[in-house]
């Protein structure tokens, strides 16, 4: 019995096969024959059904808890991924590791149209190392969710695409918010997960949107974008300045 995945739960087969071909697996065929087990050669090995579950809970999630290894004796590995599938139908739920004083700090700054760098030193300094462990706590809080999540699906492609969309900022209200754009298009369109990333502060700040000029476009993020981001790697410098020029449009 063949099952059907959904867009990016396919991991990658549909838009992301065609975009990144060296880092595309094809995981709907590795399921199909999971849940298949013909014996198609004699080294095949008959494999109990709660092992077969325990391995698409590894793969498709981050292993079964304690209390679920009896419940994977009695269903196949068919039931179980539907299971998995409409638990992390449901919407994700924002994760928030910002105290009070970080929001009442970028609320003002926001209303005062201040900058940070318009910031007293010392509370310049403040904000900064808060904020630097605001972004632990949330990596903890999401490692948190990881394990009691019941949305595992959702969760451990969200880990994936967290590791493809690398972005290094301190700012946790940035980080926040790239997180829940990530989780919310997990196992959406490619196309629309690229392009909210594309648009996330933290993504725009990492790769230096904000030197981008009319008449002098930053191609950093453009170049990345295409690159790294799209798996396009026959890139022209011509085809940098166009994108970039048309990113800048977008921000104006």
């Amino acid at each position: 019995m063949e099952i059907e995945l959904q867009p990016c739960a396919a991991f990658f087969l549909r838009s992301y096969e065609n975009i990144a071909p060296v880092l595309t697996f094809n995981i709907k065929a590795l399921l199909n024959s999971l849940l298949s087990f013909k014996s198609e050669t004699k080294f095949l090995l008959m494999v109990s059904n709660q092992l077969r579950n325990q391995h698409l809970m590894w793969r498709a999630g981050f292993g079964p808890a304690a209390d679920q290894l009896d419940q994977l004796k009695r269903i196949t590995p068919v039931q179980l991924y539907k299971a998995l599938q409409k638990a992390s139908s449901k919407k994700a739920e924002y994760l928030d590791a910002a105290d009070d004083y970080l929001k009442g700090l970028m609320k003002g700054i926001q209303n005062e149209g201040m900058r940070k760098k318009e910031l007293e030193r010392d509370e310049r300094k403040n904000f900064q190392q808060q904020s630097r462990q605001a972004v632990k706590d949330l990596n903890l809080l999401w490692l948190e969710n990881m394990v009691d999540s019941d949305q595992q699906l959702r969760e451990k492609m969200a880990f994936f695409w967290h590791g493809h969309f690398a972005s290094r900022n301190l700012n946790v209200f940035f980080q926040q918010q790239l997180l829940d754009v990530i989780r919310q298009n997990a196992l959406g369109s490619f196309r629309d997960l690229l392009h909210e990333v594309s648009k996330s502060a933290a993504m725009l700040n990492f790769l230096n949107a904000n030197q981008n000029r009319k008449d002098h476009p930053n191609e950093n993020f453009a170049r990345e974008v295409m690159e790294l981001f799209a798996g396009t790697r026959q890139l022209f410098r011509a085809r940098c300045k166009r994108s970039s020029k048309g990113i800048h449009r977008l921000g104006s």
